[in-house]
């Protein structure tokens, strides 16, 4: 989301005219809680215990609706800030069954048991279950500004690019105007044959960015992520990285209060109206209707609010509309499904950034058997002139302009500074860049400060060949790193586009503390400014790469790697045996790694790539083969790891992350850099992957088992408390255990196990019992940070360890 991200910056803030309503029994004239207030389509709070709300609006027409009384229209006036409502209780009839409506609750409750019916008959109204299942859909996805108009046209965007104002729209948001800056068409046809579901694009627009500057393919990813396909008779639904209770959930009628509104009669079937709200407005959970079929139970529209209250970062208002169709079978398939989302850094900025993406559904053929390997087409790739579907002079307008725009000579200016900021690398010709910035000063105890230059070949030097390569000096040991790499790509793009099929050769001279996988390199000096304890054991390392990486369509892939290292015990490490020391230790390796995950999603920047957490699990196996002789080798050995990831999704308890780990070491008389030096982290972050608590080379092994958990209860719990629940925190637990141990031949391995000032080991095997460590945190501070409570629960009688620390991390989330 770097794209809405970096947008947000250019927003200003406002204050506007606050009104107060106080809503009251017509009978009884005391105040009424819980009433919900409708600014338009979204519902913007509720009162207090006193019937009491105050906000600002955004139209002149209210509704005030609560479970027992009849719905009431508000007109305001201009200058008016007081309002009084007198709300009357109502009377709900439904199957010849009238009562009265005084107290929510839902034993006897007519809308509670109309809703249930609507859970009981889930199965046969959702849209699967036939044989065969045939349509196309046309997605449209919109990303840009939302102001009043008269303060769009003083917008730095607009006075940078005149052309965008014949651009704007008023009829998206009341009052203000939409101006398009990303737009994205794409036709798909979809096929399901049972349960497995077939799905190909045939027709796909977008208006590219310059390729030298933007990941478009990443950004389509993160998109397509961000708005992943629902369904509302699941019980939860996955929007953007949250996981929100559906209203037809199993679990609705404990999370939702329900009220039924008018009967309707359309082409003979009757349909009802029914209200949702929820019973605490923090939690992932909306507000809207539903008009519901009476005869199947099934659902034909359905309009979704987020709340102002709700636990949920950066998006002001989140709306879903969904309209469906009876098909030839007699069920509601979806006609139109479209989601809106409205950001801001905060709720009372008077700029926004609206994303929304329109599908719209036709060519339903159900049961209607297809050969889909005849169907096989090629998707076509529109201009800016061209239509997708039936179009719009208005979509044709906004590709016209923005095409128009990108070969600018500001437009290229503009878009090279928003580089620069969000990816860190700068243009030096149209062949080269340079960069990362982050990088360029950077200090550890072993080099103190460190200069570094890096630079990499553009898409305009080739679409297959890529050279990258950094130079570096450290101040302290007065010595030169660097790094040279040659990538040739055989599917003609950049080498972390999906999927992937390259070779590499490399060759790097730098640094590293061992048994940390380059985590805490000099690429990451920075985590290492602040240490705690003693961070003084690292390495000089010479490593000549040659690796090949595939990938398939399904999500499999491999790496096979051919790896030799020459490592230089450097700072207070030693390499020695008794009283011999070791100058250098040599290893030449084979590596092998086959990887399998499930329905992956990427975002795929210049630099790198990052796979999107989805709840399917991640299963990578590793292997390495160490040969002595060649090349300077000097032992041979075996490795071999499982590492297993999976999110487990709880609902409206959060979700917890899970990795399991085990691995094996095989050779005799090994030194210890050759072992699984277990993964620790020596610094006040917290890292969801180290042992927050341990030592760096603090424990050593060749053979163990860890299994790491962490949950994030997404404010499941502080949202209930009255003096915290405003705060928006969420809490975190996290539980890091691990096992293992050393084989007797490997105990008296090459080299000794360092040893501090006193004599006494820092390096230890692992014993009978496990090492745990286990903490609390509090997350979504200020929206960015989360601060744990972690404690170390065994051998806490090691020298120079600390049983109890607080670690800090920053994130960020929805």
């Amino acid at each position: 989301m770097r794209l809405i991200f970096l947008l947000l910056l250019f927003s200003t803030f406002t204050l506007q005219a606050q009104i107060q309503i106080k809503v009251l029994d017509s009978l009884s004239r005391e105040g009424v809680p819980a009433a919900v207030i409708w600014d338009g389509n979204m519902a913007v709070g509720q009162t207090d215990p006193e019937g009491v709300f105050s906000f600002v609006p955004k139209s002149g027409i209210l509704r005030i609706s609560s479970v027992g009384y009849n719905t009431y229209t508000l007109e305001l006036t201009p200058g008016l800030s007081s309002y009084t409502v007198l709300l009357q209780e109502n009377f709900i009839s439904l199957a010849a069954v009238t009562v009265k409506k005084k107290k929510y609750r839902n034993k006897g409750n007519p809308a509670v048991e109309f809703i249930k019916q609507v859970i009981d008959h889930k199965a046969q109204n959702r849209n699967s279950g036939y044989e065969h299942l045939y349509y196309k859909e046309h997605e449209k996805v919109r990303i840009g500004l939302v102001n009043k108009k008269e303060k769009m046209l003083k917008h730095p965007v607009v006075k940078l690019f005149p052309a965008l104002a014949h651009n704007f729209d008023s009829t998206r948001i009341e009052g203000k105007v939409f101006l398009p800056l990303f737009v994205q068409d794409q036709l798909n046809e979809v096929y399901y044959k049972g349960e497995k579901m077939h799905k190909r694009v045939l027709e796909e627009k977008a208006v590219k960015l310059d390729e030298n500057i933007f990941d478009n393919e990443g950004i389509k990813m993160y998109i397509a992520h961000a708005y992943q396909p629902f369904d509302i008779y699941d019980n939860s639904m996955m929007l953007i990285t949250n996981q929100f209770v559906s209203p037809i959930s199993d679990l609705g009628p404990t999370f939702y209060m329900y009220d039924l509104g008018d009967t309707s009669l359309v082409q003979g079937r009757k349909y009802v109206k029914v209200y949702f709200t929820p019973r605490n407005s923090k939690d992932f959970l909306f507000w809207g209707e539903m008009r519901v079929d009476l005869e199947t139970y099934g659902v034909t529209s359905i309009s979704l609010r987020t709340g102002k209250g709700i636990n949920l970062n950066w998006i002001r208002n989140l709306e879903i509309d969904q309209q469906f169709i009876r098909n030839t079978e007699g069920r509601y398939s979806l006609r139109v499904s479209n989601v809106a989302m409205e950001f801001s850094i905060t709720s009372n900025m008077k700029e926004s950034i609206l994303t929304e993406k329109l599908i719209e559904f036709s060519n339903y053929q159900v049961n209607q058997a297809k050969n889909w390997d005849e169907l096989e087409v090629k998707p076509v790739v529109k201009e800016a002139h061209e239509s997708i579907g039936e179009g719009s002079a208005y979509d044709d307008k906004i590709y016209a302009t923005l095409d128009s725009l990108k070969d600018t000579k500001r437009f290229k200016q503009v878009s090279q500074a928003i580089g620069v900021l969000g990816y860190g690398y700068f243009s030096a010709s149209p062949f080269a860049e340079v960069g990362p910035l982050s990088t360029f000063i950077g200090h550890n105890t072993l080099e103190g400060f460190r200069m570094r230059v890096g630079a990499r070949t553009q898409p305009a030097f080739s679409n297959k060949v890529f050279l990258e390569g950094f130079g570096a000096y450290g101040f302290r040991d007065e010595r030169w790193k660097y790094n040279a790499m040659f990538t040739y790509s055989f599917t003609g793009k950049n080498k972390y586009v999906f999927p992937m099929k390259n070779i590499t050769v490399g060759y790097r001279k730098d640094i590293e503390i061992p048994g940390n996988n380059l985590r805490y390199t000099a690429d990451y000096s920075f985590l290492l400014n602040i240490p705690r304890g003693e961070t003084d054991k690292w390495v000089y390392y010479k490593r000549f790469t040659l690796k090949w990486v595939q990938e398939f369509q399904n999500r499999l892939s491999y790496r096979l790697t051919y790896e030799n290292t020459i490592q230089e015990a450097a700072g207070s490490l030693i390499f020695k045996k008794g009283e011999r020391i070791f100058d250098e230790l040599t290893t030449t390796e084979f590596k092998g790694e086959l990887r399998y995950a499930p329905n992956e999603r990427f975002y795929q920047g210049k630099t790198s790539r990052s796979s999107l957490t989805t709840q399917y699990p991640v299963f990578t196996l590793r292997t390495s083969w160490g040969v002595k002789g060649l090349q300077g080798g000097e032992y041979n050995y075996q490795k071999w790891s499982l590492n297993i990831d999976k999110r487990m999704l709880l609902g409206p308890l959060g979700y917890t992350e899970t990795n399991f780990e085990m691995g094996m070491t095989y050779g005799k008389r090994l030194p210890y850099p050759l072992l699984d030096i277990m993964r620790a982290n020596q610094t006040y972050t917290f890292q969801q992957a180290s042992y927050n608590m341990m030592n760096f080379m603090e424990f050593v092994g060749d053979r163990f088992v860890a299994l790491k958990l962490e949950h994030n209860f997404n404010g499941a719990l502080l949202n209930k408390i009255p003096l915290l629940s405003h705060l928006k925190w969420r809490e975190l637990l996290s539980l890091k255990m691990l096992s293992g141990g050393l084989s007797s031949s490997n105990r008296n391995g090459a080299f000794d196990f360092p040893k501090n000032e006193e004599g006494l080991p820092t390096m230890y095997a692992l014993g009978n019992k496990p090492y745990i460590e286990g903490g609390v945190g509090v997350g979504n501070i200020l929206k960015f940070f989360r601060i744990d409570l972690v404690k170390r629960f065994t051998y806490i009688h090691h020298p120079d360890i600390s049983k109890v620390g607080i670690r800090v991390r920053a994130d960020f989330d929805f």
